[in-house]
């Protein structure tokens, strides 16, 4: 947007919510102070609106410029409050009331041009949807979305994920533009993490090669038991998270994601039998791993799937809430805890669970219910060299690896037999 030299130094930005509190638009003149307005305020505001070239109406053919369509109505959340109103802003019409200031009425309505435009061909921008705008390149294959908006209800709104009340070419676009419907999509997220890591990690010397190779053996031990819908996402030190797309039938993925979140206690206790059965030798790492606890955290929301060459992120809200419940009140060592948005996808509480609240960081309060696991009976497993064998290699691959770390700084990957290459 352009600002003639007739206005530099005069014209003050501010997007037209900042104008929204002069109420509706009042006749122009002295005459209007009367009704409220300082004389003397009424008096100042007219005099710096007679040093601005308010005639000038280039900035508005250039702000305009590309306009395919406009939305209106409103953009409303699960609550049915309004995130925001496209007409709430409609009496920003001619000139500015004696009660504003006449260049921010002008920089009001210049910011107030909501709507999509096309900008150059193969380069479009949604523009007024929020503090930034949407800027969506046409590729010969795909769409490049350099999405910088604060709320995906307004992104989902424009993107096709909601009726669109506008003319028939955004309708044609936004099959086209349906990528930013797909960006942000509804997901169960899983957080299952290793509860007594890191006292388990402060060993030093043998026992840290030994801890490591038997947190590998842990971790390994849930992502075995998942299957689909429940996807690993990536392994963070002493957790590991999952996520499913809820698809067509959340309440079915749901269902199916819980289902084997409570198989991840009797995987994770009956690996921990074995390794003790299978220890190394007695060093700390060894005979301290039956005091090692799984937890599980599980909620659902929106999700945004990006992947990077070959690695997969998902960010979110929702992502977030997950990794906050872990630092809870929850007094057992071992527990599902379900947050309260993933309980109403399986169509409310589950009996049996202990209600809680959680204050989360940046959050706020979130309400969420933890159980214990299920219980299950896990006999004694009997010696085994494959497994032994296998502890072996991961402590001598661990060892292989550190030195060269150190010296050229490259991280640490934990191997996994059960992540495809």
């Amino acid at each position: 947007m352009r600002s003639t030299p007739d206005f530099c130094g005069g014209w003050r930005v501010l997007p037209p919510v900042l104008v929204a509190g002069c109420g509706k638009s009042e006749p122009a003149g002295p005459a209007a102070a009367a009704g409220g307005v300082e004389a003397a305020s009424a008096k100042s505001k007219q005099q710096f609106g007679q040093t601005l070239n308010l005639a000038d109406k280039q900035d508005f053919g250039d702000a305009e410029r590309g306009l395919i369509a406009r939305p209106s109505g409103k953009v409303l959340n699960a609550d049915g409050a309004t995130v925001w109103d496209y007409d709430r802003f409609t009496f920003l019409k001619g000139d500015a009331p004696v009660s504003a200031d006449p260049s921010l009425w002008r920089q009001a309505k210049l910011s107030n041009n909501v709507g999509l435009y096309k900008v150059m061909d193969c380069i479009y921008q949604l523009r007024g949807f929020d503090l930034a705008n949407i800027t969506l390149i046409e590729g010969k294959t795909a769409w490049i979305v350099v999405d910088t908006l604060t709320s995906r209800l307004l992104v989902r709104f424009f993107g096709g994920a909601a009726s669109l009340p506008l003319c028939s070419a955004v309708d044609t676009r936004a099959s086209e533009l349906g990528v930013l419907a797909m960006q942000m999509q509804n997901a169960v997220i899983v957080l299952a993490d290793v509860s007594g890591y890191t006292r388990f990690m402060k060993l030093h010397g043998m026992a840290l090669v030994h801890a490591e190779s038997i947190i590998t053996e842990l971790l390994d031990s849930i992502i075995g038991h998942t299957k689909h819908p429940l996807t690993l996402n990536k392994l963070e030190g002493d957790a590991a998270l999952f996520y499913a797309l809820a698809g067509a039938n959340p309440q079915v993925v749901a269902e199916s994601a819980l289902h084997q979140v409570n198989g991840f206690f009797q995987a994770f206790s009956t690996r921990k039998k074995e390794i003790g059965v299978d220890a190394l030798c007695n060093c700390g790492a060894c005979t301290e791993v039956v005091h090692l606890n799984i937890k599980a955290v599980v909620n659902y929301g929106g999700v945004v799937v990006r992947r990077v060459r070959q690695f997969e992120e998902i960010s979110g809200t929702s992502v977030i809430i997950a990794h906050r419940l872990l630092k809870n009140s929850v007094p057992l060592s071992e527990y599902v805890l379900l947050a309260e948005d993933f309980e109403q996808v399986l169509g409310g509480a589950l009996p049996g669970g202990t209600r809680i609240t959680e204050e989360c960081e940046g959050i706020g309060a979130v309400n969420a219910a933890y159980y214990p696991p299920s219980p299950f009976d896990t006999p004694p497993p009997a010696p085994s060299l494959m497994r032994r064998v296998r502890l072996v290699t991961n402590a001598v691959s661990y060892m292989a690896r550190k030195p060269f770390q150190g010296l050229f700084g490259v991280a640490q990957k934990r191997e996994f037999r059960n992540l495809m290459d």
